[in-house]
């Protein structure tokens, strides 16, 4: 059973942004952690202060739905070994070597899972 993302998402907006300094102290904080695709919209939409990671068993699901949409990505340690999650974690120490820009200011430059910068690995 899953929540409505709608109604969660606008919930928590609310909740959030009833807190004093809110903007400063603890949107910086906040990491979603988004399991199906059908709580991007939402979560762009009514968290847009709120950095999102993708929490999932595939590398798969993770590139076709959530790359250019999330932050960071949780991703279980069995697919991270198989041939196809070593590219993935080849891409991204890439990134950490070459100190690629991130694409938004919300994305720290020296963290692991940034954001893809471009199509495909």
């Amino acid at each position: 059973m899953q929540n409505d993302p709608e109604r969660l998402f606008k919930r928590l907006n609310d909740i959030i942004t009833c807190q004093p300094n809110w903007e400063r102290v603890l949107a910086p904080r906040i990491l979603l952690g988004l399991w199906h695709p059908k709580f991007i919209e939402p979560a762009k939409r009514c968290l847009p202060f709120c950095r999102r990671s993708f929490i999932g068993f595939s590398i798969q699901v993770a590139r076709k739905y959530f790359w250019n949409y999330c932050d960071a990505f949780s991703v279980w340690f069995t697919a991270l070994a198989s041939a196809e999650g070593q590219k993935y974690v080849v891409f991204f120490l890439l990134l950490l070597l070459l100190r690629v820009p991130p694409p938004s200011p919300r994305v720290q430059p020296f963290c692991f899972c940034q954001r893809r910068t471009h199509d495909g690995f």
